[in-house]
């Protein structure tokens, strides 16, 4: 008898443990960061290229027709620089400081 209750408490307690361990929280906690892969510009910024990181800066240029990116370097003012293949044909790109992507003139 004495060895009955003894197992059904360990068993008992064995079950607590595996519910404790498996138990997740319903609602996120105030310090989680949000997740997406969404590029957080500066407030009043509207979203200009001087705000942006290099990584998105890099795929509106991709987005604008061109590949092969590389060298992307910010310039003073905010715009990025850039170069970049077109029509099979390496060209400078820049990025203003409203986020317009132009063809380098040469």
């Amino acid at each position: 008898m004495k060895r009955t209750i003894v197992t059904l408490a360990t068993l008992l307690a064995a079950a607590g443990i595996a519910n404790a361990q498996t138990t997740s929280p319903s609602a996120p906690s105030a310090t989680t960061p949000p997740s997406g892969g969404s590029s957080t510009t500066m407030p009043g910024t509207g979203g200009a290229a001087g705000a942006m990181s290099a990584t998105a800066v890099k795929s509106k240029i991709e987005a604008s027709g061109y590949s092969n990116v590389t060298g992307l370097k910010q310039d003073a003012s905010g715009g990025w620089t850039a170069k970049a293949s077109k029509g099979g044909q390496q060209v400078a790109v820049s990025v203003d400081s409203n986020g317009m992507v132009k063809e380098a003139q040469q």
